[in-house]
């Protein structure tokens, strides 16, 4: 959705191998979407489950971030 400190996957340098979408456009992916290497979708917080849902956007891959394990082998979002 959105991502905090360096992008280096959103730059020209993986232009034609790896593009970069982001449904909330943060200033480490501006540039890639001003040259038109990465893309900015504009979308609210609550539409995002039925694009995946009715399949109108259909990743290759999902990066997502979560905590380290607990003792029982459990992550969490946050």
């Amino acid at each position: 959705m959105h991502t905090e400190g360096p992008a280096p996957y959103a730059t020209k340098e993986f232009e034609g191998i790896f593009r970069h979408y982001s449904f909330f456009m943060g200033a480490n992916v501006r540039k890639g979407v001003a040259e038109g290497y990465a893309d900015s979708i504009p979308i609210f917080l609550q539409d995002i489950p039925r694009m995946f849902y009715r399949r109108i956007f259909k990743p290759d891959i999902s990066l997502i971030h979560v905590s380290p394990p607990n003792c029982h082998g459990y992550c969490t979002l946050g």
